[in-house]
């Protein structure tokens, strides 16, 4: 269920296996990185991992994703923890991702609060906590995330992460992320 839109507008440092810094390696311009507004540097970084103008460089977009992050922009934190819960670019590292995930969560991102929820529940990267990841599931759920909803509405069916079924309870999130889903559709 990691959730990380690459197409909507929308850390940790780079993994240890990494090489030292190249000419024209992103990491040797740190100065100019920290100037850059945070909005900047997330958008270099999605061009970076969709290849969209430059070619795909998964190591170049977790850089910039990671100068965002450390600015403020959630989005990129949620897109950071992805990439290290994923391990696309950097070592793979849930804690870490767990880490960027929670940062972007408490600044309101459903996706990142969904995929705090997952690791909560499954306990990767962090000691497993039913009530946290239920807490988690819900927030991103009520902002219209159709994966949290579609997630809570099988908690509920299945009665996963300590939650007692509930048929009602089932349905009314299974429909809200049929809903949510086709907003998310119309919207492009």
């Amino acid at each position: 269920m990691l959730t990380h839109d690459t197409e909507s507008a929308g850390g940790g440092g780079m993994g240890s296996e990494q090489q030292a810094p190249q000419e024209g390696d992103p990491r040797r311009s740190s100065a100019a990185a920290r100037i850059e507004p945070p909005e900047t540097c997330f958008q270099r970084a999605q061009r970076y991992e969709q290849g969209a103008g430059p070619a795909q460089d998964l190591i170049r977009a977790a850089f910039w994703y990671h100068r965002a992050a450390v600015q403020g922009h959630p989005e990129a934190a949620n897109a950071l923890g992805y990439l290290y819960a994923t391990g696309q670019g950097v070592r793979r590292d849930e804690a870490v991702a767990a880490t960027w995930f929670r940062h972007a969560a408490r600044h309101g991102h459903p996706d990142a609060q969904a995929n705090l929820a997952l690791l909560y529940g499954e306990g990767r990267g962090v000691p497993r906590d039913l009530g946290e990841a239920v807490k988690w599931l819900v927030l991103a759920a009520r902002q219209g995330s159709p994966e949290a909803q579609a997630f809570l509405a099988r908690a509920y069916t299945e009665g996963l992460y300590g939650l007692e079924p509930d048929p009602w309870q089932a349905t009314y999130w299974r429909h809200n992320a049929v809903f949510s889903r086709a907003r998310r559709r119309a919207r492009g």
